[in-house]
């Protein structure tokens, strides 16, 4: 981890928004962000080796609500549908709201996350995070600074 972070420079980011992802409430990025999809990219491939196989329940839960033929592909060879030109970034903040529920939360969230969303935003590093069981809290185990070419962490 270490090495991949190293050969990676930092890179800013533009800001986010709060916005209706599919009827969750979400942050995303206001524009797309070439540098954050390359990065992305290159964890998935560079970490591949590492990450453990999914079990028949999580293929089971993730095919339920039904995947395209390039998403049960990506499922199959990288263990999740949702990577490379498939993968958005977001911070889902809601369940599934009705319409509604939409209309009256999105402005209470921009109104609560305003300050975040004003701020400038840079990658400096990667994190990794653990997970003891399914359902349990990720836990941060070690970041990564970005760029760090002959430096040891």
């Amino acid at each position: 981890m270490t090495h991949l972070a190293a050969g990676l420079a930092p890179f800013d980011l533009p800001r986010l928004a709060v916005e209706n992802y599919g009827g969750f409430l979400a942050l995303r990025d206001q524009a797309p962000s070439i540098p954050l999809q390359a990065t992305a990219d290159c964890v998935v491939a560079t970490l591949d080796p590492f990450r453990a196989q999914p079990g028949e329940a999580e293929l089971a839960r993730r095919r339920k609500h039904g995947l395209t033929p390039t998403e049960e592909a990506m499922l199959i060879r990288w263990g999740y549908p949702h990577v490379f030109a498939h993968w958005k970034f977001h911070i889902t903040l809601s369940r599934r709201l009705t319409p509604d529920e939409m209309a009256r939360a999105k402005p209470l969230a921009e109104s609560y996350f305003a300050a975040a969303l004003a701020r400038p935003r840079q990658v400096m590093s990667l994190a990794l995070f653990t997970q003891r069981d399914a359902g349990q809290p990720f836990l941060l185990a070690e970041r990564f600074p970005l760029g760090q070419q002959g430096h040891q962490s």
